[in-house]
């Protein structure tokens, strides 16, 4: 992966502005990895893999390719990155839900909602939201 080692590809293929900010972030995932099961990846190819597949939404095929790696560990790889930095977990059907903190009393979904900031993730037009019938939008 020495082609991510310079900025340009590093931001047109994950997003990320520059060498600093990916390095920051592998400095903050190293100060947590006992949380975290790594499999043959380093915390840098974590990172840029999960960048790689939120922007470009490449399948996992193409993926192993480019990771030199077996499909599945990049897929469980993606996911239990995502859900360590998002607090989400995968439903069965696949798709991603978050999970937030316990609520006690009682708290209303809207102000749960409100307070996650999970709407600052989400990209319009790309991204969608299920929820409860009695939800409101406003």
């Amino acid at each position: 992966m020495s082609y991510m080692e310079d900025e340009r590809p590093l931001k047109i293929l994950t997003g990320i502005p520059c060498m600093d900010i990916l390095n920051t972030l592998v400095d903050l995932f190293e100060q947590n990895k006992e949380n975290l099961r790594l499999q043959k990846l380093t915390i840098k190819e974590n990172i840029i893999l999960v960048f790689f597949k939120l922007k470009l939404d490449i399948p996992y095929n193409a993926l192993s390719i480019l990771f030199g790696k077996y499909q599945t560990l990049l897929y469980n790889q993606v996911i239990l990155y995502i859900q360590k930095a998002l607090h989400t977990k995968n439903t069965p059907a696949g798709l991603i839900c978050f999970v937030s903190k316990a609520y006690l009393g009682r708290a209303s979904d809207k102000s749960i909602f409100e307070q996650s900031k999970l709407i600052e993730c989400l990209e319009p037009y790309r991204d969608y939201i299920i929820v409860d019938k009695g939800f409101s939008r406003s």
